[in-house]
């Protein structure tokens, strides 16, 4: 996969990371999985992609810092418990983050359509993707907590 399309989701977490006010998003590795099941999370975020582009963008991260993002996206309401708040403010942050990358992929020659995001949680759970596409996971480290990105995806039409 060209590196230049990883680069427009790792681009755009960090400028609506950077947008949400007091987040500051820090790559730390990125790799190519054979599959996910060494991905294990509390919450997971999925949105799909289709067109240029087909496949799953799935942001994974621990509660606490799901409420603090959902705090930030709900204009400093305090989110004190994981609940259904909680769960729409980091929806739309995957939506906006994916919103920004789409943008992004289309000026470069990758027009992309974005799914409704879906969260879900539980405690240790394992996350899977076809494995036939390529799936790379992205760490990234908040002062309140570690996020992983996980992009699975494949080119559809060429540029």
């Amino acid at each position: 996969m060209d590196a230049n399309i990883l680069n427009q989701f790792i681009l755009s977490a960090d400028q609506i990371f950077k947008q949400l006010g007091d987040f500051h998003l820090k790559k730390e590795s990125l790799e190519r999985l054979q599959d996910c099941s060494k991905v294990k999370a509390r919450v997971a975020t999925l949105l799909g992609l289709t067109g240029a582009l087909k496949g799953q963008v799935i942001l994974t991260m621990e509660e606490p810092l799901a409420m603090k993002l959902a705090s930030a996206i709900l204009m400093g309401i305090e989110v004190t418990e994981y609940n259904e708040m909680a769960e729409s403010g980091v929806c739309e942050m995957v939506n906006m983050i994916a919103g920004e990358a789409s943008r992004r992929l289309h000026e470069l020659g990758y027009p992309c359509d974005l799914s409704v995001p879906s969260i879900i949680r539980g405690d240790q759970l394992e996350i899977g993707m076809q494995p036939r596409i390529p799936i790379f996971l992205i760490r990234f480290a908040t002062e309140y907590g570690p996020v992983q990105m996980l992009l699975g995806l494949e080119v559809m039409k060429p540029r």
